[in-house]
């Protein structure tokens, strides 16, 4: 069967998008895994915390799917409430980073983490996890 999904000649663009369910005083972890026989060329995640706390959070990438060799930190801190994490991370000091992209092999990892954040109500973000990549089937 022939894929006649549309692609440009940078790839196939895609946006996942994953619900992020944050319950109260417990670590929400995400791991979004490049399938065989793709790269990803990584161009933007967006992390929301929509819960009344501000909770610690990573966003890593590992080497492979039993999360063993940490090939980078992407972000390490806090998440306030209500507020939303983008990378590459645009501000003043960081602008270069607008332009910032990461190829991705099969079996890498990257991994959300969102800490407990004390007592709070909890969120559901239908949107909470947006992963923007070019993906190359070979």
């Amino acid at each position: 069967m022939v894929d006649l999904t549309p692609i440009f000649q940078g790839g196939e663009h895609i946006q996942s998008v994953t619900e992020v369910v944050l319950v109260n005083n417990v670590t929400k972890t995400i791991d979004t895994t490049v399938p065989l026989g793709e790269r990803w060329l990584l161009k933007h995640v967006k992390v929301v915390n929509a819960d009344n706390v501000n909770r610690g959070f990573s966003l890593t990438l590992y080497k492979e799917t039993a999360i063993t060799n940490l090939i980078e930190w992407f972000e390490n801190g806090t998440l306030n409430t209500g507020s939303v994490y983008s990378w590459p991370n645009l501000t003043v000091s960081k602008s270069i980073n607008y332009f910032r992209t990461r190829l991705l092999k099969a079996g890498n990892t990257v991994r959300l983490v969102l800490a407990a954040g004390g007592v709070s109500t909890g969120s559901t973000d239908a949107d909470g996890l947006i992963i923007e990549y070019l993906r190359y089937r070979y």
